[in-house]
């Protein structure tokens, strides 16, 4: 296939050759990243450890899949553009306080329970501004009466 087989020492997050995609997910815990399956060998990636693993058989229902290659790149920092609740890349952040960041709405709703408080917060929405007025009075004023919630999303780009 046109490369060697990586001899310069071990490999990466403590994997061996050897291992399977059970024993990479036991070792390395939920990956922040799958692809593959169908047609095509599958793959889970560790962005905050900057690994990937790519597996020889194409079902996701196969525990005993052996490593066929490792993908290893600069780890990203967690707060640094990854989704709050799953640690996928972000590509959307919370509309109301610009701190959260989500890789997808559906990230964003499951997070809202924990997030709804430290939005308000963080956005100033429950202190009273120089006017007299609320910072939330004054955002529903400009939405036109919407009420905060998890459903909107700014993209991050």
């Amino acid at each position: 296939d046109g490369f060697s087989g990586y001899a310069a020492g071990p490999l990466p997050a403590g994997l061996d050759w050897g291992n399977t995609s059970r024993d990479v997910v036991k070792r390395l815990g939920e990956p922040s990243d799958k692809f593959g399956g169908g047609k095509m060998p599958t793959g889970i990636a560790y962005e905050t450890l900057g690994l990937d693993v790519n597996f020889q058989n194409c079902s996701w229902d196969d525990a005993t899949n052996p490593i066929k290659f490792l993908s290893v790149y600069e780890a990203l920092d967690q707060a640094a553009g990854l989704c709050t609740k799953c640690a996928k890349q972000a590509t959307f952040r919370c509309s109301v306080c610009k701190c959260a960041n989500y890789c997808s709405s559906a990230c964003q709703q499951n997070d809202w329970p924990r997030h709804k408080e430290a939005c308000r917060s963080l956005a100033g929405l429950d202190t009273p501004s120089t006017t007299g007025t609320t910072a939330r009075e004054a955002s529903r004023e400009r939405s036109e009466g919407a009420e905060i919630g998890p459903v909107s999303l700014d993209s991050m780009d």
